[in-house]
């Protein structure tokens, strides 16, 4: 990422967690911009053509878009919010607990992150379904709740361009074997972030 001094001079570009080139902008529209540029660079140049950023308070407002959401838990990670959580239960997830859902970790176990991503997988997938038959059964008014949200986010994304990616959802299937990749690498424990 490319860090910056307090008075926003750059130091240019260092090894440190990607999540952080946002937090050295001045503004939401600017961090993306620096993430954007940030992921190029990890990706080989590939130019990252759009972003979008959120506040966590929208979570529950992306989550209505859909409705419910049925989860199948993939871990026992959020036993400790709940004790009836647990591997292989299937949580019903609304805008009351989709923020626990998504962001919970026991900061104090070492890569718990590994058990959140999980979780997320597993919802974005089970959101991906709902928004394809979503946009089968009226297509007009998915893109319009999508774009409701989009409004409210900082965002390069347009309604045309909003159009065009739910047209391309509807041609898009995930196939959970092939289209998920975990690099390799080991998990290590520094100072202050594992």
């Amino acid at each position: 990422i490319r860090l910056y001094d307090v008075e926003g001079n750059s130091l240019g570009w260092q090894e440190h967690h990607i999540n952080l080139s946002y937090a050295y902008a001045n503004n939401a529209r600017s961090g993306c911009m620096r993430t954007s540029q940030a992921v190029s660079r990890m990706l080989g140049g590939i130019p990252i053509v759009y972003y979008a950023s959120l506040n966590l308070n929208m979570l529950g407002d992306v989550q209505n878009i859909i409705g419910t959401l049925d989860v199948t838990l993939p871990n026992d990670s959020l036993e400790d919010v709940n004790e009836s959580w647990g591997q292989g239960t299937v949580l019903t997830v609304d805008s009351s607990n989709v923020e626990t859902y998504l962001r919970y970790r026991n900061s104090d176990i070492d890569f718990s992150n590994n058990d959140r991503m999980e979780r997320q997988k597993e919802y974005m997938l089970a959101y991906f379904e709902k928004i394809n038959e979503m946009l089968n059964t009226d297509f007009n008014q998915t893109v319009g709740s999508m774009y409701s949200i989009i409004n409210k986010m900082t965002t390069n994304i347009s309604y045309d361009d909003l159009q065009v990616f739910a047209n391309m959802v509807l041609e898009y299937s995930f196939d959970e074997e092939k289209n998920f990749y975990t690099l390799e690498g080991e998990n290590v424990s520094g100072a202050f972030h594992d």
